[in-house]
């Protein structure tokens, strides 16, 4: 008996009945897929072929959302868009494949713990230019998601997927922490070597409509650099997934310069040795995330504030998180900024710091949040 392998393919839905061959053959192209072990998809099939639940060029509802697959005029690839409206126009999501009869694209398979292959064809010609993918691959203003073989995001690497930036979401109704969210990409910078070109950011706003200053905004690395994949790597749903910001960005999909945002917990990875170094030093650690709060100011239940003396206060509050009431007798947690913190058991590290650090200009992020002076950057 065949093992059935479920592969993460974002909104293609495929169905593992052969039954649905004659269907597809009379009624329009659906899209079939084969996994391999062999490197070349030449072997017995671990599982397959399998086909699309949906045809080719199809806007088909699904949930609150529309899906639509196209494929290039050369054949050479299946794109498959997920869109907010019922005419398939305004995207949200993406999923790329590299289909035709030489495809075999490596892919890490969980449930058997090893390396797979798989082959993606149409299961019946179309016309030439029919269901052609709306946007060159990567769509502008996406968000490029790299699928690879290793945990380390380093080997095998295809593009497989991208999600729309500058796209305000609204919290839920009767949300405990009601405002708005906004994912965007910082725009390239030169600031020295031991910054990222570029930052994918995730702003939260205490306002619905994404219009208002951020309250708080957390930061990865994500310039597609192989020293700044680390920030990306295994964040996502599935691991062994890095992505990369777009280079060209419109206004709406780009992070605010500067991002007004005075506090910051810079979190670092470990070092080749194992050990936390805050980025500094010769075995210097990734840089994994950067989390930025407006100062002293309630947002969502917390208040964070930095002096000139060095310290740094947090205060939480869960019962009021619009105005951070009753206030605490002191503050539930106290630090000191830029004084490097490692956790022992895990190796990593991370440093507060703020506006009012004499090393603020320093700092890896310093030019991508408007930091550092925009002519050094």
């Amino acid at each position: 008996m065949r093992r059935s392998v479920t592969l993460a393919l974002g909104a293609l839905a495929l169905c593992a009945s052969s039954s649905l061959l004659p269907r597809a053959l009379a009624t329009g192209s659906f899209v079939s897929t084969t996994v391999f072990a062999d490197a070349q998809c030449t072997g017995k099939p671990v599982s397959g072929p399998t086909l699309s639940s949906r045809a080719l060029g199809e806007c088909t509802a699904a949930g609150a959302v529309w899906t639509q697959l196209f494929v290039a005029a050369d054949g050479s690839s299946i794109d498959d868009y997920m869109f907010f409206d019922a005419k398939c126009s305004s995207w949200l999501s993406a999923t790329h494949i590299t289909a035709g009869a030489d495809s075999c694209v490596p892919f890490y398979d969980s449930a058997a713990q090893t390396v797979h292959y798989i082959q993606t064809l149409l299961s019946a010609p179309v016309p030439p230019g029919y269901a052609t993918p709306p946007f060159e691959w990567p769509p502008a203003d996406g968000l490029e998601f790299f699928r690879c073989t290793d945990l380390d995001c380093q080997e095998q690497c295809t593009s497989y997927r991208a999600d729309r930036l500058g796209v305000c979401e609204d919290a839920n109704a009767g949300n405990a922490a009601p405002g708005s969210t906004l994912k965007t990409c910082t725009r390239s910078t030169t600031g020295g070597a031991a910054s990222a070109a570029q930052f994918y950011g995730e702003l939260r706003f205490n306002a619905p409509g994404c219009n208002s200053r951020p309250m708080k905004a957390n930061l990865w690395a994500a310039d597609g650099a192989q020293s700044n994949r680390y920030a990306t790597c295994n964040l996502y749903q599935s691991q062994r997934i890095y992505s990369r910001c777009p280079t060209n960005l419109s206004p709406a999909a780009a992070t605010p310069w500067p991002l007004g945002l005075e506090v910051a917990n810079a979190q670092y990875g470990p070092s080749s040795s194992g050990g936390g170094s805050c980025g500094s030093g010769g075995d210097a650690a990734p840089l994994a995330q950067v989390s930025l709060y407006a100062n002293d100011t309630c947002a969502f239940g917390q208040w964070y504030a930095a002096f000139a003396s060095g310290a740094v206060q947090h205060d939480y509050q869960w019962n009021d998180p619009v105005h951070c009431t009753p206030w605490p007798a002191k503050p539930t947690w106290q630090g000191t900024a830029d004084q490097c913190v490692v956790s022992s058991s895990e190796g990593t590290s991370h440093v507060w710091t703020s506006t009012l650090s004499p090393r603020t200009k320093q700092q890896p992020f310093a030019c991508a949040v408007g930091w550092a002076p925009a002519e050094e950057c």
